[in-house]
């Protein structure tokens, strides 16, 4: 379903990930663990856009997705919810899961929701 191949990125100038190879099937739960700074984010954040691939590609049900905007990975189902509090603290938990299901049709995202 997803695959990373061979991903090199970074920070500006400085290179963080040195071809990062991994695969996500599909009903596949996967973790990424390490200690801060093992590139964990950097991967993530590769995966939706919100940094360049500098080498290497990313596939999502074997079309190419690397370097495509964050907003097209959304319209695909693939999102990044960073470690720290990004909830909107004023609406209520079930008003944060409706927002983040926004782009799916009302029966799947009431279902997925319970």
């Amino acid at each position: 379903m997803l695959k990373v191949a061979e991903l090199r990125t970074g920070y500006r100038k400085k290179q963080v990930l040195f071809d990062v190879t991994m695969e996500v099937k599909e009903n596949e739960i996967v973790a990424l663990i390490g200690p801060n700074g093992a590139g964990k984010s950097t991967v993530l954040k590769a995966i939706i856009g919100l940094l360049p691939v500098w080498f290497g590609k990313i596939t999502f049900y074997e079309q190419r997705i690397d370097n495509n905007t964050p907003a097209k990975h959304v319209s695909r189902g693939i999102s990044f919810l960073a470690q720290a509090n990004r909830v909107f603290d004023e609406l209520s938990v079930m008003e944060n899961l409706k927002i983040g299901a926004y782009k799916m049709p009302h029966f799947e995202a009431s279902q997925r929701i319970e």
